[in-house]
């Protein structure tokens, strides 16, 4: 019997801290003017550092600049805060919180730079809705590193067969199942609901 859930938060309940920085975004497509894999490779080489708060975002954005064309405009990675800022929201996830919350305990474990989650935890209440939140950047740990998971269970002292974790990376979900924790491989709100509903989960 499932009495935990335990969310992530990009690709689950917002969009990923990426959206509006990587993609759909011509300002950066014109300053970088590169393609889209090397924006791509140089965001994960530095990503885990930003979300490990062992740099802060603009200087992850920095460092971005870098990576890519050599030199580094300052002020435009304080833009390029303002448009992560701008194009983040939630997903349909995030709305089945309020009723799910009423029948079981929520956590979350989510990779982020220190930045993003004070702007989320503030905007969207999110200490409303769940009961602990695990972030990268205050434990300084990511997934799929097993040590964030078992801070949880240190924290928590929840039961991992009696939780389900639900994620949209697989070897998140991979590592998850390694350590007792029930598994769902988020791709889509259809799709969710169909396996709470395969896990006996009321979500109204």
């Amino acid at each position: 019997m499932i009495k935990n859930i335990i969310f992530d938060f990009g690709g689950v309940i917002f969009t990923d801290d990426d959206i509006g920085v990587l993609f759909d975004n011509e300002e950066l497509n014109q300053r970088f003017q590169t393609d889209q894999k090397t924006l791509e490779n140089a965001w994960t080489k530095y990503w885990r550092e930003v979300g490990e708060n062992r740099m802060t975002i603009i200087e992850f954005y920095n460092s971005l600049q870098y990576e890519i064309i050599g030199k580094v405009d300052e002020d435009f990675s304080r833009e390029l805060l303002k448009i992560y800022k701008k194009k983040t929201h939630t997903l349909e996830p995030y709305n089945l919180l309020p009723f799910l919350k009423k029948k079981y305990n929520l956590y979350a474990i989510t990779n982020i730079f220190k930045e993003g989650y004070e702007f989320k935890k503030n905007k969207y209440r999110l200490n409303d809705l769940f009961k602990l939140i695990i972030a990268s950047c205050e434990v300084k740990i990511s997934k799929a590193n097993p040590e964030i998971f078992q801070i949880l269970l240190n924290l928590t002292n929840i039961i991992p067969e009696e939780s389900l974790f639900i994620d949209d990376r697989e070897k998140n979900t991979i590592q998850a199942e390694k350590m007792g924790f029930k598994i769902l491989l988020y791709d889509n709100i259809k799709n969710l609901k169909e396996k709470l509903n395969n896990f006996n989960i009321k979500y109204d």
